[in-house]
């Protein structure tokens, strides 16, 4: 009995510790610093939209994407973050918003700043709408 017991005790420990590994460090890199964006966009988190971007939360750009993103974020089912390119202070991340049948993707580059990584508000790549946006773009 103790041998059976064992023989799941041990690799049970070892996928909940493994699990729990994975699960904190999405929230490291420039993968999480996209994640995290996100959800300080669809709770308009100011404070933490300061903590994460490049330009801060003070820039007409925080307002604008808490206004405009922050509801698609809301409505999503799902928000995906994939790394596309990463080099020593600077990072691609494409991130997918999607609801039923749509999807919507964009390109974010990310800074490492002061040992963190930061979204850089200014340089996304969009589809989204910036006529709107508090600057003229490109």
């Amino acid at each position: 009995m103790t041998v059976a017991l064992g023989r799941v005790l041990v690799p049970l420990v070892l996928c909940v510790v493994t699990l729990g590994v994975f699960a904190r460090l999405q929230d490291f890199g420039p993968e999480g610093a996209v994640r995290a964006f996100h959800q300080a966009l669809a709770v308009g988190d100011l404070r933490r939209i300061d903590e994460l971007t490049v330009e801060g939360a003070r820039e007409p750009w925080a307002s604008w994407y808490v206004q405009t993103v922050g509801p698609l974020v809301r409505e999503s089912d799902f928000v995906r973050v994939e790394l596309q390119e990463r080099v020593p202070r600077r990072a691609l991340v494409l991130s997918t918003l999607g609801r039923g049948g749509w999807r919507l993707s964009t390109l974010w580059e990310v800074a490492l700043l002061g040992g963190r990584w930061r979204v850089q508000m200014v340089r996304v790549l969009p589809p989204y709408n910036l006529r709107s946006a508090p600057y003229p773009v490109w």
